[in-house]
């Protein structure tokens, strides 16, 4: 069940995400099927917004480190390194990731009180940076051009 069930939203139906990290502060805005920034340098690419979507929706899991945590600071996740916001139709939820040492890291819903394990390709799926989202210039030329 926590493999697949933990962070269950529909993507589809998220229309304002919050990214909050060591190396991005960004609010994207779904307009339609187009997604924009609130960053005036940050060509949005509504496909590549998608995907982290995408990702977040399939972060699976690797263990449960506390069903009830009454205390998120035993975890970091007081002060947590990620938080990142999903809002739209039927969906309200705020992830908070720690910034504890080593490629595991833990995770909660915000108000949740389950406290997770992901590992570190999970994390890798969440830590990104602008150019992760960046249109233009970034994308890199079709194979099939000469």
């Amino acid at each position: 069940m926590w493999k697949n069930a933990w962070l269950e939203f529909d993507k589809d139906r998220v229309t304002h995400l919050e990214i909050a990290g060591p190396q991005l502060a960004v609010t994207f805005i779904r307009t339609g099927q187009e997604w924009s920034s609130n960053l005036p340098d940050l060509p949005t690419d509504s496909m590549r917004v998608n995907w982290y979507l995408g990702d977040l929706a399939g972060l699976e899991v690797a263990r449960v480190a506390r069903y009830a945590a009454k205390d998120l600071a035993e975890f970091g996740l007081d002060k947590p390194a990620w938080r990142i916001r999903l809002k739209g139709l039927a969906v309200d939820k705020t992830l908070l990731v720690s910034d504890k040492p080593g490629a595991d890291r833990y995770a909660t819903i915000e108000g949740s009180g389950v406290v997770v394990v992901l590992d570190a390709t999970q994390i890798a799926r969440i830590a990104k940076d602008k150019s992760n989202f960046r249109g233009g210039a970034t994308e890199q030329p079709s194979p099939m051009t000469e």
